[in-house]
């Protein structure tokens, strides 16, 4: 079951959270990400959740991250804040360092 609306990830180099709860986003990623040599390792790479119109209450989520040639990061948040059915909400994680193992998608 999709537990929002809408969810939409963002990649980028850095996130700042700055007055008036916005966010600024430093190096943000395209579609794809090309490299020069593999693997690499980025020292820290973020991605920004945004959960529109949750259709449950959330008090935490659960994200596995697969990439190529690579075991996948399962991360747990399970104290976040509540978050009211049918409100927005976003997480962002930090992965530092992130290391690419293979070509393909992610």
């Amino acid at each position: 079951m999709k537990i929002a609306k809408n969810i939409f990830t963002m990649i980028c180099d850095d996130v700042r959270e700055e007055k008036g709860n916005k966010l600024s986003l430093m190096g943000l990623y395209e579609k794809e990400y090309i490299v020069s040599h593999i693997p690499l390792i980025i020292p820290r790479i973020c991605l920004i959740i945004m959960l529109s119109e949750t259709k449950e209450i959330l008090n935490k989520v659960h994200i596995t991250l697969k990439s190529p040639k690579s075991e996948p990061i399962s991360i747990n948040f399970d104290k976040l804040a509540k978050v009211e059915k049918g409100k927005d909400s976003r997480v962002i994680v930090y992965l530092s360092p992130f290391k690419i193992n293979g070509t393909g998608e992610a």
